[in-house]
Parts: C-alpha cells; structure tokens; sequence
C-alpha cells in the first residue's frame, strides 16, 4: 500500500508541480504567476500528509495516537524556527521550504513510534525512491532547464523518466509485486483480446 500510494502520489504531485505554471495561468491573476515554484514544493506537503497516516497504522491498531500529536509538535516547531530563519532571507520559497521539511518530520517520526508498537512489514525504501526521484525531477527542472521552446517536451521527458526510474526500482526491489503486476497486466491484455 504504502509503495503503491507513493508511486502514484509522488507522480500526481511531479505532474502538477511541473505543470504548476500553466495550472496558475489557468486558476489565478498574473500577480501569482511568479510562485511557480513555490506552489511546485506545496504540492509535495500533501504527499507528506498521506504517508503519516499509512505508517502511523500500527498506532491506530493500538490504540495510541499520542506519537502523532507528538510528530505534528515536532513538525510544527522545526517549521515556526525555519519560518523564522529562512523568510527574512528567501521570503515565500523559503516558507515552502520551512513547511516542507516540517511534513517532512511528521511521517518518520509517526512510522518510527508505530513499527515499535506494532510492526508492519512496509517497504520504505521503494517509497523513499519514488519520492526522491519525483523531486530530483523538479528540482532538475528548476535548476537546469530554462528553454522555452523545449519546455514541454522537457517536461515530458521528465515524466517518462520518474515512470521508468520507479519501474526499475520495482523490478529490483520488490520481485513479487513486479511479477503479479505483469500478470494481471497479461490477464488484461487477454481479456481485451476476448472482446474484440
């Protein structure tokens, strides 16, 4: 589960945070159309939100959900300092920042507490993977490509990368899952088949 959310979340988030420009241009004034990136990290937080709540399920199962109130403490002081640290010198990206690495905290600590109290064999590291590749994408993005006439098949390119990136990953790291994907893609194929 927790695999199979941050593939396709962290993928959302890549294809929005990429897209963030245009979305902008669609949903708000000209005056917004500079918080491209910062509206690119925001989309990120959300993905944070998501993992503590599916780590955190060994807290659930004993009832004791003190370990979240105690990470969203946590989160929330290491965002008000580097509110207070980074504004003053980036202003709104560094208030991303700040908010990003407060969510950041909230999910390690809540999955720390919950596998001591109940383990549950989640895969990590695939996770951790997808989400590193999603933001060395859009960072790669940000930092290296400036080429207007080539930005959407740039952006393009990205996407097709982070899919055969956490492909791959799969592939090595988790056989049994690549293998019944590839079934159940097989059957599909065989059932479209059957139809026409």
């Amino acid at each position: 589960v927790l695999s199979l959310y941050s593939f396709i979340m962290c993928g959302f988030a890549l294809i929005f945070a990429l897209f963030s420009e245009e979305l902008l241009k669609i949903f708000t004034q000209p005056a917004y159309y500079v918080a491209a990136l910062t509206t690119s990290i925001l989309f990120f937080n959300r993905i944070m939100y998501g993992y503590t709540f599916i780590v955190g399920l060994g807290n659930g199962i004993v009832k004791d959900n003190k370990p979240l109130a105690k990470a969203v403490l946590l989160g929330t002081t290491i965002t008000v300092i580097l509110f207070i640290c980074v504004i003053p010198v980036y202003g709104k990206l560094g208030a991303a920042l700040a908010m990003f690495s407060g969510y950041l905290v909230i999910p390690i600590y809540v999955y720390v507490s919950a596998q001591k109290r109940w383990f549950i064999p989640f895969k990590p590291l695939i996770s951790i993977l997808f989400f590193l590749f999603a933001t060395l994408m859009l960072s790669s993005y940000y930092l290296f490509f400036d080429e207007q006439e080539l930005k959407i098949l740039i952006r393009i390119g990205m996407l097709i990368v982070y899919l055969l990136a956490c492909i791959v990953t799969i592939r090595f790291l988790d056989q049994k899952s690549y293998l019944e994907a590839l079934k159940k893609l097989k059957e599909l194929k065989i059932k479209t088949q059957r139809r026409t």
